[in-house]
């Protein structure tokens, strides 16, 4: 009965409005977020004052249209209707107006034109196949209202709480937008707006959609993994399953992930950092497309090296060969082939034995000699036929020479921080195979061997670089051992320790102090250290020069360097103990070097607070003085009241004299680098004088 009522209602007044003539300006829907719609109209003008209510006539489908509410201020310009769901479709709206005459007879004006709610929708795949967010949403009318602007801004919203912002502005009659999107996972929201102009704005209903890409791509196949006999560097060969979105491939080392490899059709990879020679080493392979690590394929099968060790038998004359075996998918079986070269005249086939069979034993090699060796396993299987993985190589020398007699460590010196030179002599008569240098941070326990250096003939001298130390903290002791015919330590030489120069700088007093420790190493010989020479280089120069010679019991330095209040502030040092060539009784005098100890010295700037340029020859300019600190990257600015530069300059001798300006305030700008290489500025002012 009631929706009756509303079609009478509205047939009359529609009937009437032919009449008047007159209509309600209405302009702007806004759906809100619970999907109530804000209706906008421009207020109405009533000279006669008959004015009596604004009635708002809704539907859902544009079909049957009912009263919703009634506005009785002419001044109020807008309208919520609640609950009206615009969220889930369009809402239909129009606005009449109603009137009162003086007799209390009601009539009614010209219905507005009937606007429609902006319902927008779009593509609700999480992951869209097209690569396209497929943005559709209706116009307001049809024709667009003729206050209305012809272009709608697209609205998109990355994550909830994230800015808003316009991505497209299409003209009326094209409702729709296409959204390029590359995401691995975002939640994104549209919204569409027209705005009138009265200034008010039509806003459509909010979308969101959570877009995630969580498809990870196949796993590549790893067909292999060999080592390169010459370099020791591993390859790793894979082909892809053909997934499209790959962006690169990631190779996974015993567990580790060591490298990534960009490219669908990448399909090698050389490791120059493994050490195969140590242990077999593992490899797989994964891929990783455009989203990450998040959409990694699952690994591929583990491939394991062939690691090969050798031991020679001096006493035996052999050389025993045990290998791991390859792992993969090479095939079930495999043949192993031997490849030795002797004395680098060209690897060739010694050998081949079948799988299960690890080891060779080459026998009858000979002295002084060197044999390297590598394994190649080929699959028995027809189809695998050409797939094989090489061994690392390995060399053994096969030194043949007579028991050792005598030597000693004749020097210990410090190259770097992280670097001893170790020196040591052998009589002539005396045929060891080769040494073994030890290491301790106590002179008499501990030791860890370090290093191997084989015998040459006719060499009495020989050295040995140890690294990876921290020579500029500790104080190190070593010792040779020499080998016999069995390679095993004979005899061993008397320990000796380097010299460790420490170094403290006091700022206040411009004085740096230097302490060491005793040498002890020259009485191996009958020697003895004879003076300790104390050198010095300033700002970093590698010129050094002699300061002091000191003579056995004195063992620190106090270096004044006020005179160099000019330099850069860097004051690098060393020692070095001189042995008596006079008692070492194989008449050698050796010198054997400290650490280095660099010291640097807190820069100094200095600058008058005023100058007056008056001609007098006194405080004749304003120039800022340095002390301990570097020339390279100086600057000095002057600047006037207003702040503009009045004088520049990269020349630390040159000052601003102040010629042409008026005396006043003044502000400086000072830049320069301090003996630790920083870069240091300064600011103030100054008074100019006359």
């Amino acid at each position: 009965m009631l929706k009756s009522y509303f079609i009478i209602i509205l047939i009359s007044v529609i009937s009437f409005t032919n009449l008047l003539g007159q209509k309600a300006d209405f302009r702007c829907l806004e759906v809100e977020s619970n999907g109530d719609v804000v209706l906008t109209w421009q207020a109405h003008i009533d000279p006669s004052g008959e004015f009596n209510a604004y009635q708002i006539w809704q539907s859902n489908n544009d079909g049957v249209y009912s009263i919703i509410g009634s506005v009785p201020n002419i001044a109020t310009t807008s309208f919520t209707h609640i609950n009206a769901q615009a969220n889930q479709g369009a809402r239909y709206y129009f606005i009449v107006i109603e009137m009162m005459d003086a007799a209390g007879g009601l009539y009614y004006l010209q219905a507005s034109d009937t606007l429609k709610s902006i319902y927008l929708t779009f593509d609700p795949l999480p992951i869209p196949q097209d690569g396209f967010v497929d943005v559709r949403w209706n116009p307001i009318s049809d024709p667009n209202p003729a206050t209305s602007g012809m272009n709608y801004n697209v609205l998109k919203q990355i994550n909830s709480g994230g800015p808003w912002q316009i991505v497209d502005n299409p003209t009326y009659g094209n409702e729709f937008y296409d959204d390029p999107v590359k995401t691995c996972e975002d939640t994104l929201s549209y919204r569409i707006s027209l705005s009138d102009a009265s200034g008010c704005v039509s806003i459509s209903n909010k979308v969101t959609e959570l877009i995630l890409d969580d498809k990870a791509p196949g796993s590549p196949e790893v067909d292999s993994v060999t080592v390169d006999p010459a370099t020791n560097a591993v390859t790793v060969y894979w082909t892809s399953d053909g997934s499209g979105d790959i962006k690169e491939y990631i190779i996974i080392r015993d567990g580790v992930i060591i490298a990534s490899v960009a490219g669908l059709n990448s399909d090698t990879f050389i490791d120059l950092n493994a050490l195969p020679q140590n242990a077999p080493t593992s490899y797989t392979v994964a891929a990783i497309d455009t989203c990450g690590s998040n959409n990694a394929s699952p690994t591929t099968t583990i491939h394991t090296t062939i690691n090969l060790q050798a031991e020679y038998s001096k006493c035996d004359k052999t050389i025993s060969l045990d290998f791991t075996p390859y792992s993969g998918v090479l095939g079930v079986d495999y043949t192993y082939y031997i490849y030795s070269e002797k004395d680098g005249a060209g690897f060739t086939m010694l050998d081949s034995i079948t799988q299960g069979e690890l080891t060779f034993v080459h026998e009858n090699v000979l002295g002084s000699s060197q044999y390297c060796y590598y394994i190649q396993a080929v699959s028995q299987s027809p189809a695998l036929s050409l797939a094989s993985s090489k061994s690392n190589s390995i060399c053994i020398k096969t030194p043949d020479l007579d028991l050792p007699t005598n030597f000693y460590v004749n020097c210990v010196s410090v190259v770097d921080e992280s670097e001893v030179k170790v020196s040591f002599y052998i009589s002539d008569d005396s045929k060891p195979t080769g040494f073994t240098i030890w290491r301790s941070i106590y002179p008499d326990t501990l030791f860890e061997q370090v290093g191997f250096i084989g015998a040459t003939k006719d060499d009495t001298l020989y050295s040995f670089k140890d690294f990876g130390v921290g020579s500029d903290t500790i104080v190190y002791y070593y010792t040779v051992g020499a080998l016999d015919n069995c390679e095993a330590p004979f005899i061993f030489a008397d320990t000796v320790g380097t010299v460790l120069l420490s170094g403290k700088s006091n700022n206040r007093e411009f004085k740096n102090t230097l302490t060491w420790n005793y040498y002890t190493g020259f009485e191996n010989a009958g020697g003895y250290t004879k003076s300790y020479k104390f050198y010095r280089s300033i700002n970093g120069n590698d010129d050094y020069e002699l300061l002091e010679d000191f003579q056995t019991g004195e063992f620190f330095y106090i270096d004044d360097v006020e005179p160099f209040l000019n330099s850069e502030g860097e004051f690098c040092y060393y020692v070095e103990a001189v042995e008596d060539s006079f008692a070492n009784i194989y008449g050698f005098q050796e010198a054997c070097l400290s650490n280095e100890v660099c010291l640097s010295m807190n820069e100094i700037i200095w600058y008058p607070n005023a100058f007056t340029p008056d001609g007098d020859g006194i405080n004749e300019e304003f120039k800022p003085i340095l002390s301990f600190a570097a020339e390279l990257e100086y600057k000095f600015i002057v600047f006037d009241r207003w702040g503009d530069i009045i004088f520049e300059t990269v020349n630390p001798k040159l000052g601003f004299d102040g010629i042409g300006y008026r005396p006043g305030l003044y502000q400086f700008y000072v830049q320069f680098k301090n003996a630790e290489n920083e870069t240091l500025i300064r600011r103030g002012s100054f008074a100019l004088i006359r």
